[in-house]
């Protein structure tokens, strides 16, 4: 074996497509959760009506302005770190999102 073959390492493919399908659908999951969830927002949030209405809303911006940077950052630092990376931080904000039981003020 050459230095180089000991120093690069091949990712299994089945585990990449597994991690890639599962962040997929919870990404879809987290997006599809808020419309049936609205209308209770206020109340299981307690906060009011208009305090709540904005998290569809920056739930899709987010979406839509950290897709094409998470792509750019991919074509510069590899795109299997920029895919774990965003991984580590849904997860993180899922844990935030689920401990919390009002919005912040």
């Amino acid at each position: 074996m050459t230095d180089r073959t000991l120093l690069t390492r091949t990712a299994n493919p089945n585990l990449v497509v597994a991690a890639l399908a599962l962040a997929g659908v919870s990404a879809a999951f987290m997006q599809t959760i808020l419309i049936p969830l609205q209308p209770r927002l206020p109340q299981l949030l307690n906060a009011s009506s208009e305090g709540t209405a904005w998290v569809i809303t920056a739930t899709l911006v987010a979406a839509a302005i950290s897709s094409p940077i998470a792509g750019r950052l991919g074509d510069m630092y590899g795109k299997r770190r920029i895919a774990m990376a965003l991984l580590v931080l849904q997860l993180l904000g899922a844990i935030l999102a689920a401990l919390s039981d009002t919005l912040p003020r």
